[in-house]
């Protein structure tokens, strides 16, 4: 019904199994003119370790062009140090927007808040300066896509 209507899914699965899942996977296949969003990058967890398979699997949905990565601060997805030490203190921090921008691209990934959750953790603002300066977005064209345009695209509001 949602892909009849023209809606947009912002799919908050359990957890990166989920996403990874057959059942999820034909589900996306199913709606192929429904654009949904991954949220949190499928939930992958800070202890994963490489070679990150499960995560690779959800990654691997990036070959159907209605599926888009939402991310949020370093702090959701990086140990950090409490109290936290902004405005970067990440160090050696996991792999999983550079993998998430390999697989889809900058224009079918977009930013999100995780607001108020990410109080209790880096705060607003250094989760939003945190994946701004990273490394991944090396120019202003990727990160107006995956700051702006991407979301403005997917969910009409441009």
């Amino acid at each position: 019904k949602a892909e009849e209507l023209g809606l947009v899914v912002s799919c908050g699965l359990g957890g990166p199994d989920d996403y990874a899942s057959d059942g999820f996977e034909e589900v996306v296949k199913a709606v192929p003119n429904l654009p949904i969003v991954i949220e949190h990058l499928g939930f992958i967890r800070q202890d994963a370790r490489p070679p990150f398979t499960t995560y690779k699997r959800i990654l691997a949905l990036s070959r159907y062009p209605n599926t888009y990565m939402k991310f949020h601060g370093l702090g959701e997805n990086n140990p950090r140090p409490e109290p936290f030490q902004g405005p970067f203190p990440f160090q050696n921090f996991a792999p999983y927007i550079e993998m998430a921008y390999d697989a889809f691209g900058a224009t079918r990934m977009t930013w999100g808040s995780d607001f108020p959750p990410v109080a209790g953790r880096e705060g607003y603002r250094n989760s939003l300066k945190g994946v701004m300066k990273h490394p991944v977005f090396k120019t202003q064209d990727d990160k107006d896509w995956a700051f702006s345009k991407t979301a403005m695209e997917v969910f009409k509001l441009a």
